[in-house]
């Protein structure tokens, strides 16, 4: 596996609290998720591996490269992508237009070679068709999508994506999967998020963060199976289980200890995570953790 980013021992506080507490993760080619509640550190983890934010103690290295040195940063940022939770835009300027003062501020090039890259990343993200549009005039989902095509400019070999799908309807939703998908074949994607189908859809790594630590780092099976034998059906609501809501089909799903007459479900994604946030903080033992 080619080692795009290593994070080792990485702390980061804010006056005496810790957002993120001895943190440690590789990642190579390929879609990891980053899981958990709100507050649980991962914005913070994802600005400190973009080089927005110095850590308190512990190393990133991104392509070899140490990340935490300032001296570094310049040819450090060049191989990172980080598109953030709420990306800035200039709403009256065109698309071709913006990306292309991104590009020149990601120096790349001169004119022919930016707006040959630029046409490039408008493709890949299909807004081609819409270089001459006003961003005002571009939807979520489009101004995220031109997000995402800015990132790629210069061709990073490790993308940060913080909370990409956010607000976006169904369609926009499954259209940014499949880029993000095709991005992941050839570059590292560390996508924060807070739908785990994003995660089922997209990612083989899952890294779980709750206060400040990672609780698993694993595959999105692994994770499901946390809940394995903690997950029922049954013909009425259950009493004092972690979880139960009605289904579609009237029965009634329950997280927790079975109900009398209950029948065991096939764990999902959503059941693993109740069932790991509420097993308290010790970090869970998992077959790919460390990796």
């Amino acid at each position: 596996m080619t080692e795009h980013l290593r994070v080792a021992a990485l702390d980061v506080r804010y006056g005496r609290r810790h957002a993120v507490r001895s943190v440690s993760f590789a990642l190579g080619a390929g879609v990891t998720g980053l899981l958990g509640p709100n507050g649980a550190g991962k914005s913070t983890l994802l600005r400190t591996v973009a080089t927005a934010r110095r850590p308190d103690a512990g190393s990133v290295t991104i392509g070899g490269i140490d990340a935490t040195t300032s001296r570094h940063h310049r040819r450090v940022r060049r191989g990172i992508g980080y598109l953030p939770q709420q990306p800035g835009f200039y709403p009256g300027s065109t698309v071709a237009a913006f990306a292309e003062h991104i590009a020149i501020l990601r120096e790349i090039g001169g004119r022919a070679a930016r707006r040959a890259e630029v046409d490039r990343v408008l493709t890949a993200v299909e807004l081609g068709d819409r270089r001459t549009d006003r961003i005002r005039s571009l939807s979520g989902g489009m101004r995220q999508r031109l997000a995402l095509a800015c990132v790629m400019l210069g061709d990073p070999r490790l993308l940060i994506l913080d909370e990409p799908t956010v607000g976006l309807d169904p369609e926009q939703r499954i259209k940014f999967r499949g880029i993000i998908a095709e991005l992941g074949r050839t570059r590292a994607v560390l996508l924060s998020t807070h739908q785990t189908d994003d995660v089922a859809s997209l990612c083989s790594r899952v890294i779980v963060l709750d206060q400040g630590t990672v609780r698993l780092d694993d595959t999105p099976r692994a994770l499901a199976e946390v809940a394995r034998g903690r997950v029922w059906e049954s013909a009425d609501r259950a009493p004092g289980v972690l979880a139960s809501w009605t289904t579609g089909d009237g029965t009634h799903r329950n997280i927790g200890t079975p109900p009398p007459g209950a029948t065991p479900a096939t764990p999902t994604l959503d059941d693993g995570y109740l069932i790991l946030m509420d097993s308290g903080s010790r970090p869970v033992t998992a077959a790919g953790a460390g990796r």
